[in-house]
């Protein structure tokens, strides 16, 4: 049943654009031709040097407790950038500045609830398709929006 859960997380953040070939969401950097971040060209960075200087063993996530353990570390931040963006927060809102796997906040925690609800919505009403995702309820707010914004009654209208 969890790689279900799991496959259905994929398949709602897929939905959003937070998937290798899927469309870019509007939170993730461009990149310039040759792959590098549109921010690195023109600063006398090349795509090439850029990538020279991430190299070395790549980076793992660590504490992974909803997403498969072994996702790759770009299609993690992908994955991340749309749930930020679907609450309209940044990273630190649920993250330690410097420490993506600390436990210390809250907020985290109430996210991988979240999280795993989602999945369960999507596996229990939606034969495990993306229809329900962070957006669907938070619509770029912090909290979920429960009702549609209602207008006051004005004098004579009925």
């Amino acid at each position: 049943m969890r790689s279900a859960r799991a496959a259905a997380l994929v398949l709602a953040l897929g939905s959003l654009g937070a998937l290798p070939g899927a469309v870019p969401s509007p939170t993730m950097p461009r990149r310039a031709a040759g792959g590098a971040p549109a921010a690195a060209v023109g600063r006398g960075r090349g795509p090439g040097e850029l990538d020279q200087q991430r190299s070395g063993p790549p980076r793992t996530p660590k504490n992974l407790q909803v997403f498969p353990k072994d996702t790759p570390m770009p299609e993690l931040t992908a994955k991340m950038r749309v749930i930020a963006a679907s609450l309209g927060v940044k990273c630190v809102f649920c993250h330690v500045r410097g420490d993506c796997a600390s436990d210390a906040k809250p907020t985290k925690h109430v996210a991988r609830r979240m999280l795993r609800m989602v999945a369960a919505i999507n596996d229990n009403n939606f034969s495990g398709r993306p229809e329900v995702s962070c957006y669907t309820c938070h619509r770029g707010s912090r909290r979920p929006v429960s009702q549609p914004p209602i207008r006051a009654r004005g004098r004579g209208r009925r």
